[in-house]
Parts: C-alpha cells; sequence; structure tokens
C-alpha cells in the first residue's frame, strides 16, 4: 500500500505515459500475494518462495529503471532487500538473494546499454520534473528507507520472540521428561514415583493436562 502510494503521488499525471510500469508493478503485486497465499497454506512452497523473490527482483529493478534508469541511486535498494533476508531467515538465503540481486541488475544495465530496454521518456508538460539528484529527494527517501528500516527490526525482534518462547517451552518438555526418565530408573517408593512424575509434568505440561492424569 506505501509503495503504490508513493507511485502515485510521484507519477499520478503520467500513468498513461508508463503504462508499461505500472502494469509490471501490478503483476509483480499480484504474484507475490499469490505466492505469500501458498506459503500461508504450506503449499507448494518452494515454488512461491521462487516466485516471490523474482517478483520482489523485478519490482526492485522497474523502480531502479524508473528513476534514473542505469544512473539511479536507487540501487541501494537491492542492500534492504539482502539486509532483510538475512535478519528474517537465514544467511543462506541472503548470499543466494545476493547472487540474484547482482544477476538482475548487471542484466537491467546490459540491456540498458544495448538498447533492449529503452530509455524512459516523460512528457512532463508544465510539472517540473523529478530531480532524483536533488537534496530534498535524498531526504525524502531517507526518511520513507528509516520507516522501512524500523519496521523490519521490529518484525525481526518479534520473530526473535517467537522463537525464544518455543525454545522455552520446548526446553521446559525437556527437562520434565528427563526428570520422569531419572525418576522411573530410580529404586524409591511408587508413591514417590507418581509424585515426581506429576510433578514433572507440571513443569513441562500445562496445568489442564496434569490434572487429567492424576485424577
Amino acid at each position: 500500500v506505501g509503495f503504490w502510494l508513493l507511485y502515485l503521488y510521484f507519477y499520478h499525471d503520467f500513468l498513461e505515459q508508463i503504462s508499461t510500469v505500472t502494469t509490471i508493478f501490478a503483476a509483480s503485486f499480484l504474484l507475490t500475494t499469490i505466492s505469500y497465499y501458498w506459503i500461508l497454506k504450506n503449499r507448494f512452497v518452494f515454488l512461491s518462495v521462487i516466485s516471490e523473490i523474482v517478483a520482489d527482483l523485478v519490482t526492485i529493478t522497474t523502480v531502479i529503471y524508473i528513476t534514473d534508469g542505469p544512473y539511479s541511486d536507487l540501487f541501494t535498494i537491492y542492500l534492504f532487500y539482502i539486509f532483510l533476508a538475512g535478519v528474517f531467515y537465514n544467511y543462506f538465503l541472503a548470499l543466494w538473494i545476493a547472487v540474484s540481486c547482482g544477476i538482475f541488475y548487471a542484466g537491467f544495465l546490459l540491456l540498458s546499454q544495448y538498447g533492449f530496454i529503452p530509455a524512459l521518456i516523460i512528457d512532463w508538460g508544465d510539472t517540473i520534473p523529478i530531480e532524483t539528484d536533488s537534496p530534498q529527494y535524498h531526504f525524502f527517501f531517507l526518511a520513507a528507507f528509516s520507516v522501512l528500516v524500523i519496521y523490519g527490526v521490529r518484525v525481526a525482534s518479534s520473530f526473535s520472540q517467537k522463537r525464544e518462547q518455543m525454545l522455552e517451552i520446548r526446553n521446559k518438555e525437556l527437562t520434565a521428561l528427563s526428570q520422569m526418565s531419572s525418576t522411573i530408573r530410580s529404586t524409591i517408593s511408587v508413591e514417590r514415583v507418581l509424585e515426581q512424575i506429576l510433578e514433572s509434568f507440571e513443569i513441562g505440561l500445562d496445568l489442564e493436562l496434569s490434572l487429567l492424569i492424576l485424577f
């Protein structure tokens, strides 16, 4: 949503001239939505991940294309994408995406240099063209990227907390099983064995299950 707001804000008067670019953006976002849906359904996961990454790279490359093409400073979006992949998932995926970014960007530069991708020429009319090298433009994107980075850190922190909670639950379960195993191997009375087993269940399992076993 944020991307489309920015896109329409800067180019709302020139959509007819860049209809191909708009179509590419719309198709990429549609593919991303479909891929994310299949990932949530746990179906076609590998194909969906590949499709989502390709759609993201096409979107980033198209953003570079409409902002001065090979001379655009927004190639740095690739770096943000690689960083977020490493933070959210792992370094292996970040490495794979870094290689993919290099292939996409190099291909874009070569195709632009040899004329296979024509330069984007917009008839601005009486409107002042967007100057991507102006201080105001740089400040605007600094603010936009800062928001994206903060959001990324927040999501990464949320993932870390969920992982810690899952590990904590798992550790409790392993501790309970270890105590139960140690008790069963011991030579103490049956009553004491039952008490320690129930104590172990209370440590590693929820209260309802412990009461069910007790009664």
